[in-house]
């Protein structure tokens, strides 16, 4: 991120005010500096509110995702326990089509 007048990242420019030697400096130059400073102070705060916003949002979109997700979950098991069904009724009918009623029990996959 750059400073307006400056044009220098934050960290360096964080820096370059901590070391540097404010007595040569009349009022009026101080008066902007602190000015500057305070109009990027505002507006990193609306930036960062803005950016919480957004993370909100996101969030509620990520739980409402997940919640769809889950309701589809539930269905696909649904569905699966109705395929095992009919494929455990069709075993069934084969055995006793075929007069095997003794292997009935033997690739029945129980449900519950």
């Amino acid at each position: 991120m750059q400073l307006f007048k400056y044009k220098l990242p934050i960290a360096t420019f964080l820096k370059a005010i901590a070391t540097a030697d404010h007595s040569n400096m009349t009022l009026a130059e101080l008066r902007e500096e602190e000015n500057l400073l305070l109009k990027e102070r505002r507006e990193l705060k609306m930036e960062v509110a803005a950016l919480r916003v957004n993370l909100e949002k996101q969030r509620a979109t990520s739980e409402s995702l997940k919640r769809m997700k889950f309701h589809y979950g539930v269905f696909f098991a649904y569905m699966r326990l109705r395929e095992q069904e009919i494929r455990n009724l069709m075993w069934i009918s084969e055995c006793v089509a075929q007069n095997q009623k003794s292997r009935v029990h033997d690739s029945v996959v129980f449900i519950f």
